[in-house]
């Protein structure tokens, strides 16, 4: 791991820092314009009275105005279970989730001063989505989800923007997003509704909220 570590973080340090920023243009950074990212998805879920690994990977795509973005995102997870005493995982099925998401850029930093050519941004986000699973037995599931979560990006500008590459940027990310889910498909967001004095209890105890937790780390394109 370690003679894997040093090339990967010179590579990384030599994208963000070895190109020199151009001086013919000024300073502003792209207000609004479609973004992409992907990459590897890792983290944890509750469904019903089983806790799993998740392993696998994301991909989004979606349109920026200033501060604010608005994404699809789509992934695709192992549900894996780890066994201690042969020391690695077994697959228990997959995971797949579509969803939108809104984020918020709350804080940037480095992009004072015309010589700027990077900027790190932390966010907060929150959205909606639709999980789906099917076990190894056969056994399916589908349910509603909420999220919320934070991160920041690393961003690199093109200044003029090279031969080749459609990108006005390019940048790296690392999140955090936390997921809440009923295990028996209800939504989790949706209250039940009624009328004056009408309202009867559910015949059963409604299931307790399942959470999630996944920590992506991917690359991010802005044009």
């Amino acid at each position: 791991m370690r003679r894997t570590a040093a090339p990967l973080c010179v590579m990384v340090w030599l994208l963000f820092t070895g190109i020199s920023p151009a001086r013919a243009e000024p300073a502003r950074w792209p207000r609004s314009g479609p973004v992409a990212r992907f990459g590897s998805a890792v983290g944890f879920s509750e469904i019903g009275d089983r806790s799993v690994s998740t392993l696998g990977g994301q991909i989004a795509l979606g349109y920026r105005l200033g501060p604010f973005v608005l994404d699809a995102e789509y992934e695709k997870l192992a549900m894996l279970h780890y066994l201690e005493d042969l020391g690695t995982n077994i697959g228990l099925g997959d995971l797949s989730r579509i969803g939108v998401s809104g984020r918020l850029f709350v804080l940037h930093l480095g992009r004072g001063g015309p010589e700027a050519s990077s900027l790190f941004q932390i966010y907060v986000e929150g959205g909606a989505g639709r999980q789906s699973g099917r076990w190894s037995n056969g056994d399916e599931f589908d349910r509603d989800d909420v999220s919320a979560g934070t991160g920041f990006v690393l961003d690199h500008r093109f200044r003029p923007r090279h031969r080749g590459l459609p990108f006005q940027s390019i940048g790296w990310q690392l999140g955090w997003r936390m997921t809440a889910a009923r295990a028996d498909g209800d939504s989790v967001f949706l209250a039940q509704s009624c009328k004056g004095k009408k309202c009867r209890p559910p015949p059963m105890p409604r299931a307790d909220v399942d959470l999630g937790l996944l920590v992506t780390c991917a690359m991010t394109a802005a044009w």
